[in-house]
């Protein structure tokens, strides 16, 4: 699915999540622990503990919707110490 880049929110995990985790897991976290609505159509982002994967959580009012990313060399995030649960935008996550 295509984005209008201006009106994309991004949410940003900020702690290392389990990659096990699927549609259910990932909305508790965005829910419970982000304290954000998962259904307003934002993106969530979550990224695992050596930063070699990222999943994004979103719905697109017919359903949801988990996009994965694996890298194969390389890391994320250089050090966890310096993340933080933040909104960013569009481009920062097609940076990542």
């Amino acid at each position: 699915m295509f984005f209008p880049e201006g009106r994309v929110r991004v949410f940003l995990y900020g702690e290392p999540a389990s990659m096990r985790l699927s549609f259910d897991g990932l909305y508790a976290l965005a829910h419970n622990r982000m304290q954000q609505d998962p259904t307003t159509g934002n993106l969530f982002a979550f990224i695992n503990r050596r930063a070699t994967q990222i999943k994004v959580l979103y719905f697109d009012r017919t359903g949801w919707c988990v996009w994965a990313k694996r890298l194969e060399q390389g890391r994320l995030i250089s050090n966890w110490d310096a993340v933080t649960t933040r909104e960013m935008d569009w481009t920062q996550l097609k940076l990542l």
